[in-house]
């Protein structure tokens, strides 16, 4: 009897040690997974090189975006993914349709948005439509084109200084545009329709990001047109903003790739 209970001990003493193991792997596995969710997000925000890793804040790692080479007449073939070892490398590019007409479509975590683009070679289409876009590429971001068979990613550069304009793209406060309260108008007639129904409008989201490149929230998702024409926007550090063209044509004059939001300084 003795001897069947000192057994009976010694097995529940090696499954409470078994239990206890278990349970103590399980909650590193959970603590890894973590720690590479958290990780991944931040990876999203970089092309993963040397020089953008140890960048320290967000307008400094943005500043590495710049000045990538661009990729002329590349075909769509299926979807597109940015990667750093691919052709379509991360980086700020101004997207240009070459052929076609149809949608853009970015599907990732940082910016998305669907934009109707139709090659600049085709004059009736330009007339109603944007044929380039600015873009802001981070790794693992996929493209995704419909009826659009070439496109072309042109090199932009940092910016000598900020501007007060900004047309339809993906556009970075503290160097597209300096932080500040500002009230909106436009390069063209927001007054102005087409067959007497139609209004040109620019629609704008600004998106707000912590410093380590994580996306944070929307801090504003809004229109600028015939019947919402007082704005008044404030950019911040670590905020990028997102503009889109949405027009049925050309407005006195003024061509969707040239439309262009004019953001004026509030005192």
């Amino acid at each position: 009897m003795k001897k069947n209970f000192s057994v009976l001990l010694l097995l529940t003493a090696c499954f409470s040690l078994t239990v206890a193991c278990s349970k103590q792997e399980s909650k590193s596995s959970d603590t890894s997974t973590t720690q590479s969710q958290s990780e991944s997000l931040s990876a999203s925000f970089s092309s993963s090189s040397k020089e953008e890793v140890e960048k320290s804040n967000f307008i400094d790692s943005v500043k590495t975006y710049y000045g990538k080479p661009g990729v002329d007449n590349f075909y769509i073939t299926g979807e597109v993914k940015v990667n750093k070892d691919s052709e379509i490398k991360p980086g700020i590019y101004d997207l240009v349709i070459e052929q076609g007409r149809g949608n853009v479509m970015s599907t990732q975590s940082i910016i998305s948005e669907n934009y109707v683009a139709a090659s600049a070679g085709n004059s009736e289409d330009n007339e109603e439509t944007l044929s380039k876009i600015r873009m802001f590429l981070t790794q693992d971001e996929i493209l995704k084109f419909s009826n659009i068979s070439k496109a072309s990613l042109k090199q932009v550069n940092l910016p000598e200084k900020p501007s007060d304009e900004l047309g339809t793209g993906d556009w970075i406060v503290g160097i597209d545009i300096a932080p500040g309260t500002y009230k909106l108008s436009s390069n063209y007639d927001v007054n102005a329709n087409k067959d007497g129904q139609f209004y040109p409008r620019m629609e704008f989201k600004i998106i707000q990001f912590s410093e380590d490149g994580k996306k944070e929230k929307i801090a504003n998702d809004n229109k600028y047109n015939h019947d919402n024409s007082d704005v008044l926007v404030k950019l911040q550090d670590n905020q990028i903003i997102q503009i889109i063209a949405d027009s049925y044509g050309q407005y006195n004059g003024v061509k969707p790739d040239d439309m262009k939001l004019k953001f004026n300084k509030v005192n």
